[in-house]
């Protein structure tokens, strides 16, 4: 009779004998590992793939299960580090406090220092970890590329703008420690999200470096002291800049032509009347109010937005109009723009609006070169990101 195998595990597969060298190489190795990430990341931010172009990758080679699961469980471990080691976290850790100690918060305002205030959603965007962004249907990324698309069936360009929260570009104001920073505070995730866009072929304008090179520059400020709003000199920067971009892909000649002349405004921020709804206008600023021709029909440029597009355009904002941002467009485009913004609905109901016009008859795409898309920035993490089908074109 055969004797009995030897079951015993040391038996089955032998022990592996690691000498004193080579542990030493091994434990040198791990410690290298668990530290280069910390040590990178302290030095600057490091971009990342899309994992949801991976996974789409794998899914239309006929192996997506496994390879999306995998990718899934990659991006909640990028987030997870997002929250706890990059440099939003230390901004968390920073800004946190300031919230309760600045002067304290009444509803969505935040009192910061000299009197300057801030919308509070605006700072929470900043404080908030890349985990907690709202992902309804894929999130931003989805569904400003799947619109992008859907123009660029129609052979328009979209450009998208966001507009950079008023803490973002003032911290200073906020709390003295940010005296000496030389880099807008942006959104939890926003250069990914950047990447991811401009991978996908969106054109993106990000106007924040620019306005904070000016305020460090020339020590002004760039937005209203008492609103959630940029200021009038800041609207004609951006406008300036988008044009450079713009012009070359426009056709046509200018018909016609757009003029300028100064108007004093005095109001009340928005800010302001919620502190104080009785509160009386006490501060002027100087517009540029924009004239073109009466019938500037067949704009070759759409400017969707938000209150940022609409403040000095529409008057029930409280500062005038005739002067915002599609004004100043027009003027440095020497075209015409047309304007589509609704205050907070920069991110779904303007375009869920465009696509009910469009659909109505009441509002037509052909002869639109380039769609501006302004949205707040702060929305990129607030937001209910939504994918909106335009009506075909049939």
């Amino acid at each position: 009779m055969a004797a009995a195998p030897d079951l015993r595990p040391d038996r089955i597969m032998p022990p592996t004998v690691v000498g004193p060298v080579t542990a030493r190489w091994l434990v040198g190795a791990f410690l290298a590992i668990i530290l280069v990430v910390p040590l990178w990341d302290a030095v600057g931010p490091v971009e990342s793939p899309s994992y949801e172009a991976l996974a789409a990758a794998a899914s239309a080679a006929g192996g997506g299960g496994l390879v999306a699961d995998l990718a899934a469980r990659m991006e909640r471990f990028e987030e997870n580090l997002e929250d706890t080691s990059d440099a939003g976290a230390r901004l968390r850790s920073a800004l946190g406090p300031l919230v309760s100690r600045v002067g304290g918060a009444r509803g969505d305002v935040l009192i910061g220092r000299r009197d300057w205030l801030f919308l509070k959603p605006g700072v929470d965007s900043l404080l908030l970890p890349a985990s907690a962004q709202e992902k309804t249907a894929g999130g931003p990324v989805q569904a400003i590329a799947g619109f992008a698309r859907q123009l660029a069936e129609r052979g328009v360009h979209l450009i998208l703008l966001p507009a950079p929260t008023k803490a973002a570009v003032h911290p200073r104001l906020l709390a003295p420690r940010f005296g000496g920073v030389e880099a807008p505070l942006n959104v939890a995730r926003w250069e990914r999200l950047r990447v991811e866009l401009e991978a996908v072929g969106v054109e993106v304008y990000d106007p924040a470096p620019e306005i904070l090179a000016g305020v460090l520059e020339e020590n002004k400020a760039a937005y209203l002291i008492d609103d959630t709003h940029w200021r009038p000199e800041v609207v004609d920067a951006v406008a300036r800049r988008l044009a450079q971009r713009i012009t070359p892909r426009l056709t046509g000649a200018p018909a016609g032509e757009w003029i300028r002349s100064p108007v004093e405004v005095t109001g009340v921020g928005d800010q302001r009347r919620t502190l104080e709804p009785e509160a009386a206008p006490w501060h002027s600023i100087s517009l540029q109010v924009v004239r073109g021709p009466d019938e500037a029909e067949g704009a070759p440029v759409l400017l969707l937005g938000d209150s940022f597009t609409n403040v000095f355009s529409d008057d029930r904002l409280g500062w005038g109009r005739g002067a915002g941002l599609a004004e100043q467009l027009a003027f440095h485009l020497q075209r015409p723009v047309e304007r589509l913004a609704i205050d907070g609905g920069g991110a779904t109901e303007v375009r869920q609006r465009l696509a009910a016009r469009l659909a109505a008859g009441t509002m037509s795409l052909d002869g639109v070169q380039v769609v501006v898309w302004q949205v707040a920035a702060r929305e990129l993490v607030l937001a209910d990101w939504r994918p909106v089908a335009l009506p075909s074109m049939d």
